[in-house]
């Protein structure tokens, strides 16, 4: 049942690629600032391609 799900939610998560890298962009953000952002970047966000 559990791998199941995971490939259900594996192709939606492929599906969606873009807006799924944008929350998570957003997310990453959200942590960084919380934890006293300024001039830091989120991990991850460097040479991610968009596209």
């Amino acid at each position: 049942m559990m791998m199941a799900l995971d490939l259900h939610v594996t192709e939606l998560a492929v599906k969606q690629a873009n807006h799924n890298r944008e929350l998570l962009r957003r997310g990453k953000h959200a942590l960084d600032a919380h934890r006293g952002g300024g001039e830091r970047q989120p991990l991850g966000d460097h040479g991610v391609a968009t596209g």
